[in-house]
């Protein structure tokens, strides 16, 4: 009687295969690596709520909250800045009807869960692409606690971008499988379909899918990624044929190839810069993925088609094709956006973006780690060690405040994700409990708050949420800041008068404007407080030639020129 004995290396099954696919070998109950991902899950969702608790609504959630409703069609399928969002804009009005603006948590909580629910799903595509579960776990850990993409993961308003994500991963995976098409197919093609109405994310990932199956099948598999993809880009043009066209972005639009090129090498530098967060590290791991998938492909017997090895490969091309279409579409040079992140190409930076090509490398990257620790045992910990190298770094930027704000100022402010939020939150909850706001009830009239007029914020929306309870008071207000914001809420940029009476302005005056009389300045610049009478003067603003209304009143405003000549005229 004779023992044979094999080794790991050779009992092993070899990358690009699904160990739990193996013939003979049925699936065990949840334990190793996938129980501790779990837990990490499980861990995770409480800490993501805790570290951003101080998150509240964004300027893009008044679009959805104030200006549309669920019976309204056209509301349903306006553009938002050139996105379809269908789906999320049914969620708000859902919410809107259960929680009002009582509490920003339970918006969060659906974007955090998407989150954890896309991390899952990069996971389940590593797996079956044959990554060994201890190196894709810890690659899908790195991806839960990724706060250099803190934007997608506490932003209520980016379950536009990780819905997508996550309806687009689960096509991915329906459709990845051998055969005629079936149930599988039929659920994934409706998963992209609900994926293309949360946003433009959903065009990559219908490419990504279509690819993936060809790269799986070869030739043969065309009919398969024309179902896929074929109903999505027929209901996509359609929808963009037919549907309103929302706020306008031609603004953002690049302006040149070259621009293009810029966005795309920049969002893959970013992206991979981030998940290291070590200098160098960024770099270790492009050449770690390139390398790994040089030895992958070397090793494998057949070339073509790639098998398992497809979702992850798609995934990482359709990270380019992302960038080259949302490069397209936003490395210009307009915006208030640019006052953030910077301008053109650098906009690649941004966390939502980083966030997803992130989501797309991590399963090739994997694979890469995986590969190079099978060739070479001995690179099983530092190749591993490099995909950690960058997780407290991540788990800083999610749990503390961003350093480069003041030390002094609030939390609120200081928190990137919100920084828009913080600037905005106290003026709007006060706006129903100024003076003179009753005057608006019932109003279209759009708070002229510069970067929240194009999503539609109106004054009788405010005031008639408030009435009803779902948006809370803004509690004790400063007299000073008080005075600030009835400036800020009721005195408005408006059109020139036809035929003004002017007059040179006095060294300094107090002029009272009714509801609807406007005030022009012409040949200088001016000083205006709201002053009311024997109250605190408001923070002051320098108008310079142009023209004001007031949106409700009287409004008594000091008026100071600055210099000689100046000339108002009512």
């Amino acid at each position: 009687m004779t023992t044979e004995s094999a080794s790991r290396a050779n009992t092993e099954p070899p990358p690009g295969t699904n160990a739990d696919a193996t013939p003979g070998r049925r699936p065990g109950p949840l334990a190793g690596a996938a129980f501790w991902f779990f837990a990490v899950e499980l861990l995770a969702l409480p800490l993501l709520l805790i570290w951003g608790r101080h998150g509240w609504f964004t300027q893009d959630d008044w679009d959805f909250l104030s200006a549309r409703t669920a019976g309204n069609i056209g509301d349903l399928f306006r553009a938002h800045f050139q996105h379809w969002t269908t789906l999320p804009v049914l969620v708000y009005r859902l919410m809107w009807v259960l929680f009002g603006m009582r509490s920003y948590t339970p918006y969060q909580v659906l974007s955090v869960v998407t989150h954890l629910v896309a991390a899952a799903l990069v996971l389940v595509v590593m797996r079956r692409a044959g990554v060994r579960p201890w190196v894709a776990t810890v690659a899908a850990v790195t991806f839960v606690f990724f706060g250099s993409g803190a934007e997608n993961i506490l932003v209520a308003f980016q379950i536009t971008f990780t819905g997508a994500l996550v309806f687009g991963l689960s096509q991915l995976l329906l459709a990845d499988h051998d055969g005629p098409i079936d149930r599988r197919d039929w659920a994934g093609l409706l998963a992209g379909f609900c994926g293309l109405a949360c946003s433009g994310v959903a065009l990559t990932m219908t490419v990504v899918v279509a690819l993936a199956v060809l790269l799986r099948r070869g030739r043969r598999g065309w009919r398969v990624a024309l179902f896929h993809a074929a109903p999505l880009a027929v209901a996509y043009a359609l929808w963009s044929k037919l549907a309103p066209k929302g706020q306008n972005a031609e603004n953002y639009r690049s302006h040149s190839p070259a621009q293009i090129l810029r966005f795309v090498a920049v969002g893959i530098e970013a992206a991979f810069a981030r998940l290291g967060q070590v200098p160098g590290i960024g770099i270790a791991l492009g050449l770690v993925l390139g390398a790994g998938l040089v030895v992958l492909f070397r090793a494998r017997t057949t070339r073509w088609p790639l098998g398992e090895l497809a979702a992850p490969i798609a995934l990482l091309v359709g990270g380019i094709v992302f960038l080259i279409v949302t490069g397209v579409a936003r490395a210009g040079q307009g915006g208030l956006l640019v006052l953030a992140t910077g301008t053109g190409p650098e906009r690649a930076r941004d966390s939502r973006y980083v966030y997803l090509i992130a989501a797309m490398a991590l399963p090739a990257l994997a694979l890469g780690v995986d590969a190079l620790a099978r060739r070479w045992k001995q690179l099983t910990v530092p190749a591993v060690a490099l995909l950690l190298v960058g997780l407290p770094g991540n788990i800083y930027q999610l749990a503390t405040p961003s350093s480069r704000a003041a030390k002094n100022a609030p939390l609120v402010w200081r928190l990137p994700p919100f920084g828009n939020a913080a600037a905005t939150r106290e003026q709007i909850l006060a706006i129903p409990h100024l003076p003179f706001a009753d005057q608006l009830a019932g109003s279209d009239v759009p708070v002229p708050i510069p970067r929240l007029v194009p999503e539609g914020l109106t004054f009788g929306w405010l005031l008639g949420g408030a009435a009803s309870g779902k948006i809370p008071g803004p509690g004790t207000l400063n007299p000073f800041f008080t005075s600030t914001y009835v400036r800020e809420s009721f005195l408005a940029s408006a059109p020139a008068p036809n035929a003004p009476h002017c007059a040179p302005a006095p060294a300094a005056s107090i002029l009272v404007l009714q509801r609807g009389r406007k005030l022009t300045v012409e040949r200088g610049n001016v000083v205006v407080r709201y002053a009311p009478f024997g109250g605190t003067p408001s923070f002051p603003v320098t108008i310079r030639p142009s023209t004001v209304v007031a949106l409700a009143g009287p409004l008594r405003l000091r008026i100071v020129p600055l210099g000689p000549g100046v000339m108002l005229c009512e």
